[in-house]
């Protein structure tokens, strides 16, 4: 539910904005989500402790479920925006306390596994959004994208009702009482924190890095990240963030978790733009050749447990799992604009295997090191750390695109430059019109973009490097 989310409304953001009058605005209906979304996910772990994990997971799938409705029927852009917003409270929950949950109910020896399944789930999830939310968007409306967020919300809501137990120990207390244990200075902080961050990410690449918005959003995301550090240490009796947590050993884990997702993200869209502009392919053929990649992540959650039978220690599964995304970006750097349909599908192939071992050997990891009453609080800060390089990847990647691609471009005759500036002339976005330009041009800029796409896809294989240092050097966890 929340992973299709996620990545649902990409091919439609466009479209929404259009037929709600507000083009330019169009980004602010991922952002209010994530505003949202990246507050309370690393405060859930903290709040199910206080509230208990069943009733704080009905009232997030409640949220989420019956949010969209406003969404659906918007007739003006701000009315999406807050539905939106509200969703995002819901949708950081609903990621993180399943995943407390499984940590709870499986044994030492089961964890991996109930771990991997749940890795499943959320990785199909991504892969089979962008889809569906084309289809929708190409064939019906973008509507139909948030009254399925509704169905699969309501769903979800009588499942979690009917046939999920608590399963921790909640502290006798009044509602009053509960209320007051909250950290709410730090969750403000936080949201400052938040806002500023995804203000600068947003604002940068359309305005002059060095306008006064970017800037003072800059100070604001390094002034808030300051004052969360100092209120959740010195000054919260009880912190929704406790920095105990991030010890050296779970440190490890918590940076594995960020820099497997800051690329994990960008690459499946990357993928799109190399199939649909150096290769030609349609929509429906890009989603066939990622195909693969979707495979890949059933096969290598499915096979999760039994390497984790196999290596015994998350160090060992984490150091697989970088291996396989220098692998796979390695064999990227291979490609060119003639390359055959299976190498540009299955070259990605060995990166995606790898999601699954990444996520749940990084909750077993972060939960290890930590004592057993900030366990959820841990589980809840990888999913922050994964979410927030998810949300800094996909600028990086773009900027090496924009730059790289206008480099390309720069280095041609004239007359090639001309047409291929039409193309660059809203940041790219019309790559998909190269193939109907004429071939003397179209083979120039075709070559422009493969260099270009090799050096977004070199950005990868450096993290994926950078990924097996980190495993290598953090603490061997035992996995069962």
């Amino acid at each position: 539910m929340v992973g299709i989310n996620i990545t649902l409304l990409s091919p439609s953001l466009t479209r929404i904005a259009i037929d709600l009058g507000n083009l330019d605005g169009r980004q602010w209906i991922v952002t209010s989500y994530m505003i949202t979304y990246l507050t309370i996910l690393p405060i859930s772990g903290k709040l199910s402790d206080i509230f208990g994990r069943r009733l704080l997971l009905i009232l997030a799938t409640i949220l989420f479920a019956f949010c969209p409705i406003g969404a659906a029927l918007a007739t003006n852009f701000a009315t999406l925006v807050v539905a939106r917003g509200l969703q995002g409270l819901g949708g950081g929950v609903c990621l993180t306390v399943p995943a407390i949950v499984m940590d709870d109910i499986a044994p030492i020896e089961k964890k991996a596994l109930f771990q991997s399944m749940l890795s499943l789930v959320i990785g199909i999830s991504n892969l089979v959004g962008p889809i569906i939310g084309g289809v929708f968007t190409d064939q019906v409306s973008w509507r139909w994208a948030f009254w399925l967020n509704v169905v699969l919300g309501t769903i979800s809501l009588l499942m979690v009702v009917f046939f999920v137990q608590e399963t921790v120990v909640i502290q006798e207390a009044s509602a009053l009482q509960k209320l007051k244990r909250i950290d709410w200075l730090g969750i403000m902080v936080n949201f400052g924190f938040v806002s500023s961050l995804l203000l600068f990410l947003q604002w940068g690449p359309d305005d002059s890095w060095s306008s006064p918005r970017v800037i003072a959003t800059a100070i604001g995301t390094g002034l808030g990240l300051l004052i969360l550090i100092a209120v959740e240490s010195l000054f919260a009796k009880d912190p929704v963030i406790p920095v105990v947590v991030f010890n050296r050993s779970s440190s490890f884990f918590f940076a594995f978790s960020f820099a497997s997702n800051l690329i994990a993200g960008p690459v499946l869209y990357y993928m799109s733009i190399l199939f649909e502009s150096v290769y030609g392919a349609s929509g429906l053929e890009t989603a066939i050749r990622l195909l693969p990649s979707t495979g890949a992540v059933i096969i290598g959650s499915v096979a999760t447990h039994f390497l984790f039978r196999i290596f015994k220690h998350t160090k060992l599964v984490l150091a697989v799992d970088a291996t396989l995304h220098m692998v796979a970006y390695g064999l990227v750097q291979t490609l060119t604009p003639t390359s055959s349909w299976a190498q540009q599908a299955f070259y990605f192939m060995p990166a995606f295997f790898g999601v699954p071992l990444e996520r749940t050997a990084t909750i077993i990891g972060a939960r290890a090191t930590c004592s057993n009453d900030l366990a959820a609080t841990a589980i809840s800060l990888v999913t922050f750390t994964s979410a927030m390089g998810f949300t800094l990847g996909l600028p990086i990647f773009e900027l090496v695109h924009k730059v790289t691609l206008a480099k390309e471009i720069d280095s041609m005759n004239d007359t090639v430059k001309e047409q291929a500036k039409r193309i660059m002339g809203n940041a790219g976005a019309a790559y998909f019109a190269i193939h109907r330009m004429p071939s003397q041009v179209q083979e120039a800029i075709i070559h422009a973009y493969m260099n270009s796409m090799r050096q977004v896809f070199l950005f990868p294989l450096i993290v994926g490097g950078v990924m097996l240092v980190l495993a290598l050097f953090m603490k061997n966890v035992r996995c069962s």
